[in-house]
């Protein structure tokens, strides 16, 4: 789970209550019925033209039922654009529908009727296009009718007459076609109700993969990107049990995220040393999801100890297109034995590719990132970091009342060491430079290039006494270090608020403490509280020259 701290996930827009749990739209499902009537209608009044005896005398009957039948259906249409929840009136004109049948087939030779089918027709048809409750309703609606139709037939009410039949085999008849009625009805609703759960479980599987996908999209740290992963499709598909294994491109694997394990939690920044008989290696080589029976101790010591003894073991590979970053491992809650559903193995498989990628960009955006803040040559910071870096410590010490100090480096005589070494060699150095001022300051503190040969460090909570010890210290380092190719370096030093009111001012407070420091000999640290004093003893002459008259160069 996502700790109170982290990232706020976005929330995609959930459907009104109404339609939320419909699989075919009011609108499509209005217009299959109303073919469905149209048909009816052209059924019933083809039929009772054309076919002989009972029905050819009672044409004008049938036709006058099927124009108060459309007229019926009319009204109904115009009293639901009125209603403020048309979907309440969805069931009449279903009734109104197997009242029409239940006339036409008295009509057209009553149990006896060959229209008798359509009946069978209509419930099935609303059984698929509508739902399978409605379905059964309706069936038990007809049923209550054709019982009427003959009652009122036997007793000759409403004009009904009685069928030809004997009232045995009429009864006999009727009953048999209620119970095929019933059959039909049941067999569709039975088939419709499967296939619709299993069509609104892949309906939730999907919204719950899109919503995965909307919310890694805001994402760019890969231990919340993992626990966003493993969190959804534990929900989604009912594991309790799991953990996320992953690492950058060209990097180790580490424990990015864990939910309900047993064992003594991993240390997520020691990598996983995995067998290759683990199966994860395994699932890093596969290109889908694999189920496990059983988990071996020698080759995987450490996930028994995770997940003590899984039933099952289901892992996917984390897909970041060329190659897997990482793999995504779950306790699958089943005995060992039972079938996987084809349908679980291809969620898996599709939750561990969207988290895959989304791990496999957030690693390019880090990257990305870092290469634009470091300098290409040295590896520490670039001129740009920098900038940002000493405002933010000036804003922060602006707040605090700490102070901050900036320290700049030159190395002397860098351009004859070019000229007579080599580029190469120039290169070696300042690569060398850098790589002792990063590896010797404090882990908050920044060591940049600021250009050139010349360098920065940033000491923040660090006053002008004991930053203009440090820089002595990296002094003597280097020096000792780059004792082979004689190279030292000249130092300057400045304190915010002592020495400079804002960054601009301390960056020049510390060029000329470097300039000082140079002007003095080189080799040496100078502090900006210096310079002034240096000024007044100094005789008049241009502050980058040399005593001789050479101009101030690296």
């Amino acid at each position: 789970m996502i700790g109170a701290g982290g990232p706020e996930l976005p929330s995609r827009p959930r459907l009104p209550a109404s339609t939320a749990g419909e699989l075919i739209p009011a609108e499509e499902r209005d217009r299959y019925l109303r073919l469905l009537r149209a048909g009816l209608v052209v059924l019933v009044v083809g039929l009772g033209i054309l076919l002989p005896g009972r029905a050819a005398g009672r044409a004008a009957e049938l036709v006058a039922a099927t124009l108060a039948y459309v007229g019926a259906l009319a009204s109904l249409a115009g009293l639901r654009s009125l209603w403020r929840s048309p979907r309440r009136l969805l069931g009449l004109p279903l009734m109104v529908d197997a009242v029409y049948l239940a006339w036409a087939n008295h009509l057209t030779g009553g149990v006896l009727s060959p229209l008798r089918s359509l009946i069978v027709l209509h419930v099935v048809a609303v059984v698929l296009s509508a739902s399978h409750r409605m379905g059964l309703k309706l069936a038990l609606w007809h049923s209550l009718l054709l019982i009427a139709a003959y009652a009122a037939g036997q007793a000759h009410l409403l004009g009904l007459r009685a069928s030809d039949l004997p009232r045995a085999d009429a009864y006999r008849e009727m009953v048999v076609f209620v119970a095929v009625l019933w059959a039909a009805a049941f067999t569709t609703a039975s088939f419709s109700a499967l296939n619709e759960r299993e069509l609104r479980r892949r309906r939730a599987d999907m919204e719950a993969l899109a919503e995965m996908a909307a919310a890694l999209e805001a994402l760019t740290d890969p231990v919340t990107i993992a626990e966003v992963l493993l969190e959804r499709v534990c929900d989604a598909l009912g594991f309790h049990r799991g953990l996320v294994l992953a690492g950058p491109p060209e990097g180790r694997l580490r424990l990015l995220a864990q939910r309900g394990l047993e064992g003594s939690p991993h240390d997520p920044a020691q990598p996983v040393e995995a067998d290759p008989r683990s199966v994860v290696n395994q699932a890093l080589s596969s290109w889908g999801a694999l189920v496990h029976d059983s988990l071996d101790v020698d080759a995987d010591p450490w996930l028994v100890q995770l997940l003590g003894w899984p039933r099952r073991l289901m892992d996917a590979p984390l897909s970041g297109e060329s190659r897997p970053v990482g793999v995504l491992v779950l306790d699958y809650p089943r005995p060992a034995g039972a079938r996987v559903p084809r349908r679980v193995a291809a969620m898996v498989e599709r939750f561990a590719s969207y988290g895959g990628l989304a791990l496999r960009n957030a690693w390019l955006l880090a990257q990305l990132t870092r290469r634009a803040a470091t300098d290409g040559l040295t590896g520490i910071a670039n001129r740009r970091s920098f900038d940002t870096n000493l405002s933010r410590e000036i804003g922060r010490a602006r707040r605090s009342g700490d102070p901050v100090s900036l320290v700049m480096i030159d190395i002397d005589h860098f351009k004859g060491l070019n000229d007579e070494k080599g580029h190469q060699v120039g290169d070696g150095v300042l690569r060398r430079v850098a790589g002792l001022l990063h590896d010797h300051c404090r882990d908050f503190d920044t060591a940049a290039r600021y250009g050139g040969e010349e360098f920065a460090l940033i000491l923040p909570s660090c006053p002008a006494d004991t930053g203009a010890a440090t820089a002595d210290r990296m002094r003597i380092m280097i020096a000792e270090t780059e004792s082979e190719l004689g190279v030292t370096v000249s130092a300057g030093v400045a304190s915010y608020p002592t020495d400079a009111e804002d960054a601009f001012s301390l960056i020049g407070a510390a060029d000329q403490a470097l300039y000082l420091s140079k002007r003095s000999g080189r080799n040496r640290v100078t502090c900006a509280q210096e310079i002034g004093a240096a000024h007044q003893a100094a005789p008049r002459r241009s502050p980058l020259s040399e005593p001789d008259g050479t101009s101030v160069t690296s």
